[in-house]
């Protein structure tokens, strides 16, 4: 637990400052209304994380369990069907986001600040290429993983998403435009998703990604359990970028902007509780799958509860100094709006909470109603982002935002009290 959480923390540290010191590269190299339409562009890809169904956190669970009982013909199972579903599976989502971007008039859906229309559609092939890519990486991350090595999993996340940041502000810095940028963020992501393969080649040459062990039969076995956990990765994404979009179509392009550099500073909080989630989640497996149902329980409320001891604190915090931050943050680009800035702190420490509590369900496979639930609430909350009036565009979203967080606490504690019972 201790070497996953300083990998944990590594890759908090990495994301974290690949987001700050993002914004205000892109912003001295495009300008506010540039960077916004790169924003709405970047949003879209987004959602082609949902194209792998949930196979690859599921088969993460299921390559670990095997190797643990000693049943490696069971891992290389799951590794090779899934692998051979991602190839079919990224065949058919490039030519689907082909045929789009030469369809959709994305100019005329979105101010994009000059980009011309074919342009845009590249930028839209080659992010999604980008994010296909990425589902491959998943898969080589479950097998380290499964290998005993889930710091090294963690490290090699954090360094792609190093190395695509590092690689698109240099193409910005450099007079690059959107298209340049996209490349950039490309090649650093399909060098990075290369070589991870090429390491689990020489940690274990048993765990090749085409063979015999291709199976029909493990597919339909994952499925069910993988689209339940789809779902909740579509309520990230809506989530996420859904806000994003409908500031697109009712604000504008500096709205966009101050929603996003807003949210990233509130979000910080989430990074850091994420470190603690993330290194018990094997712990919580191991409890279960024991029986020690009890024990399980009482570590699963000990996590939540000291989660929401550091929520309070940070929130505390930033309503005291975020205003001072986010304007220094952003050379005054930026300056904190009430009451926003306040409606985002009380949504985050909302999700700081409820996801503390949802990692241990998710850990032990039951995170099905968790998961259906908060893909139900999100859509219906972007969806009423979309109907608000322009003036009250900020505030409104900020309390769409709480509305969805904190209604996933009643969720939780619903299914906890369920789930979790000691007898």
């Amino acid at each position: 637990m201790a070497g996953t959480m300083g990998a944990q923390v590594s890759n908090q540290v990495v994301t974290v400052a690949t987001q700050v010191l993002l914004v205000p590269v892109l912003l001295h190299a495009w300008g506010v209304d540039r960077y916004g339409a790169w924003l709405l562009l970047s949003a879209i890809p987004t959602y082609l994380t949902l194209t792998d169904f949930g196979f690859t956190a599921i088969a993460k669970n299921e390559m670990t369990m095997s190797v643990a009982r000693g049943e490696r013909d069971a891992a290389l199972r799951t590794y090779q069907s899934v692998f051979v579903l991602l190839c079919g599976i990224s065949v058919l989502t490039m030519a689907v986001v082909a045929i789009a971007a030469d369809w959709l008039h994305l100019t005329a859906l979105w101010p994009l600040a000059g980009t011309s229309e074919v342009d845009a559609g590249r930028v839209l092939v080659i992010l999604s290429l980008g994010v296909v890519l990425f589902q491959f990486m998943l898969l080589g991350a479950a097998g380290m993983r499964a290998l005993g090595r889930p710091a090294e999993e963690v490290l090699w996340g954090a360094t792609a998403r190093l190395a695509e940041a590092a690689f698109a502000g240099a193409a910005a810095l450099m007079g690059g435009d959107f298209v340049a940028a996209a490349l950039a963020m490309l090649a650093a992501r399909l060098l990075l998703t290369a070589a991870l393969f090429v390491r689990l080649f020489f940690l274990a040459r048993w765990l090749r990604p085409l063979g015999r062990h291709l199976s029909m039969s493990e597919m339909s076995r994952l499925l069910g359990p993988s689209l339940s956990y789809m779902c909740y990765i579509g309520g990230v994404a809506v989530m996420g970028q859904g806000p994003v979009l409908a500031l697109g179509a009712i604000g504008s392009p500096r709205d966009i902007v101050v929603f996003s550099a807003t949210r990233t500073l509130t979000r910080l909080g989430v990074s850091a509780a994420n470190v603690l989630t993330f290194s018990l989640s094997p712990e919580y497996s191991r409890l279960f799958g024991s029986g020690d149902h009890q024990r399980f329980a009482r570590f699963a409320l000990a996590g939540i509860g000291l989660i929401a001891g550091m929520a309070l604190i940070y929130v505390g915090a930033l309503e005291w100094l975020g205003g001072t931050i986010l304007a220094f943050w952003t050379s005054g680009e930026v300056v904190a709006i009430q009451p926003f800035l306040r409606l985002l702190l009380g949504a985050v420490a909302c999700e700081m909470i409820w996801s503390a509590g949802f990692a241990p369900l998710a850990a032990t496979n039951r995170h099905v109603g968790a998961s259906h639930a908060f893909l139900a609430i999100s859509l219906v909350a972007v969806g009423a982002c979309f109907l608000l009036p322009p003036a009250f565009a900020l505030s409104g979203i900020g309390i769409v935002l709480f509305v969805v967080n904190f209604t996933m606490i009643l969720v939780i504690a619903w299914l906890a009290r369920r789930h979790w019972r000691i007898r």
